[in-house]
C-alpha cells in the first residue's frame, strides 16, 4: 500500500459496497449451480427425497399415535383411582 494515499470514508464505503457486490455474486452462483445439481431430483416424483419426506411423515404419524395413547392411558389411570 502506498504511504502518499489517505484513507478517507468515502473510499472504505466504496471498498465495502465493492466487497458486498463480490459476495452477491458468489452467493447467486452458488445457489445457480445448487438448484442446477439438484433440481432432477426435485422434478422426479418417485426421487430419493421424496422417500425421504414419506417416511418422516409416516414415522411423526407412528410417534403421534403412541404419545396420544400413552396420554389416554394416564388420563384413565388418573379416574380409576
Amino acid at each position: 500500500m502506498n504511504n502518499t494515499s489517505k484513507i478517507t470514508m468515502k473510499t472504505l464505503a466504496r471498498q465495502k459496497a465493492e466487497v458486498r457486490a463480490k459476495i452477491a455474486r458468489q452467493h447467486s452462483e452458488l445457489a445457480q449451480s445448487y438448484w442446477d445439481a439438484l433440481a432432477p431430483f426435485y422434478r422426479m416424483g418417485n426421487s430419493p427425497f421424496s422417500i425421504l419426506k414419506n417416511f418422516s411423515v409416516s414415522v411423526a404419524l407412528f410417534e403421534g399415535v403412541i404419545t396420544s395413547l400413552r396420554m389416554i392411558r394416564k388420563i384413565r389411570g388418573l379416574f380409576r383411582r
